[in-house]
């Protein structure tokens, strides 16, 4: 695996003080590359604190990856097959379909919104 791609949920839980999902991170990027989703760093921003200067902070240690065309459609797919099952929502579906896409292991604490067999979660 090249790295790991990390959804919002982790790094909030970082932003919040959580040492335990940073080390999960960099177990799971197995001294590659760290990633974050454009999705990702759009739901921190949406977020209250949005603008506080430790989000910059804390995502200047990561490569963003933007959406494309084959990540958008899969994910659609995703979203079509497991958004009933799992409570697996668009972003989520769109996520799922980047790691799978640049073969990165998702570092995410919700679980049960990720039930692709072909996913890999750290």
């Amino acid at each position: 695996m090249p790295g790991a791609l990390v959804d919002t949920d982790v790094l909030i839980e970082i932003l919040r003080g959580s040492v335990t999902d940073a080390q999960r991170i960099d177990t799971a990027a197995a001294g590659n590359d760290r990633h974050v989703s454009v999705l990702t760093i759009a739901e921190l921003r949406a977020g209250s604190n949005g603008d506080d200067p430790a989000i910059e902070l804390l995502l200047a240690g990561f490569r963003q990856l933007s959406l494309d065309l084959k990540v958008a459609e899969n994910g659609g797919r995703l979203r079509r097959k497991y958004g009933s099952k799992g409570g697996t929502g668009l972003i989520d579906a769109i996520l799922a379909a980047t790691a799978i896409a640049h073969d990165l292991v998702l570092v995410t604490n919700n679980l049960r919104h990720f039930p692709m067999p072909e996913l890999t979660l750290g």
